[in-house]
């Protein structure tokens, strides 16, 4: 079911706007025009009024919009001019699309970032909104995700060498003589800790698991 829509540079939107469906306080008595959860209560419908060209109908374009890009997985050459004309600079903002969305009990954010003119998608997420946790994120503006990576890399590479040295700590058998004695097993035991190590790591770094 349907939460907000949001959307900006799109059309006649330039600044940011959300079409809303959480129902006011005013309204939270008409049961029969609500639907409503533990945690949210919506607008089974809403109307749009305004004047003539004031952006009613584009609302229902956003959604179409949004549409026409994930079934396709590409932005319709068709829009490459549906950015808010009236700022000749917004040729080369970015455009962006987000839903929210109530699905049985959770409630989830799908958007996308777009520059329209350039045919460039430039971010791509969705987030558990009941949890705040991105599920799904695209990084794709320019250095970022190289940027993204490389840190992650180091950070990735400090905390394995930190565990390592925690559980070599720990093994009592694992000293200097041993090395001298049977190197074999102590290169054993330390690849043994290293695997342990880029386990943990890669369960709480890369996928926000903890361990």
């Amino acid at each position: 079911m349907l939460i907000q829509v949001s959307v900006k540079n799109y059309k006649s939107f330039n600044e940011l706007n959300s079409l809303n469906m959480i129902a006011s306080n005013k309204l939270r008595t008409q049961k029969d025009k609500l639907y409503e959860t533990v945690d949210i209560t919506l607008l089974k419908s809403v109307v749009i009024y305004g004047a003539n060209a004031s952006g009613k109908s584009n609302f229902v374009d956003v959604l179409q919009f949004m549409k026409d890009c994930v079934l396709n997985q590409e932005i319709p050459v068709e829009s490459y001019n549906m950015y808010c004309r009236n700022h000749r600079e917004n040729i080369e903002n970015i455009s962006s699309f987000a839903v929210r969305l109530l699905l049985e009990k959770d409630c989830y954010e799908y958007g996308f970032d777009v520059v329209l003119n350039s045919q460039r998608i430039k971010d791509e997420w969705i987030i558990h909104l009941n949890h705040n946790k991105v599920l799904y994120q695209r990084l794709i503006i320019e250095d970022k995700l190289n940027t993204f990576l490389f840190s992650v890399g180091k950070e990735a590479e400090e905390k394995v060498k930190s565990l390592i040295n925690e559980l070599a700590e720990k093994d009592k058998d694992l000293n200097e003589n041993l090395k001298e004695e049977n190197q074999l097993l102590w290169v054993q035991k330390m690849n043994n800790y290293k695997n342990i190590a880029e386990e943990i790591v890669l369960k709480e770094l890369i996928f926000n698991e903890k361990v």
